[in-house]
């Protein structure tokens, strides 16, 4: 009983860090981009 519901956690604890991974990334490249608009 104990391993799926571990598993469970496991999982979605991945798929959020994945999101929240994914989620900053884009944001540092959109933030690169106006910064390298900005210092033309």
């Amino acid at each position: 009983m104990i391993p799926i519901i571990m598993k469970f956690v496991v999982d979605k604890f991945l798929k959020f860090g994945l999101n929240i991974l994914l989620n900053s990334a884009m944001t540092n490249i959109r933030t690169n981009e106006i910064l390298k608009n900005n210092h033309k």
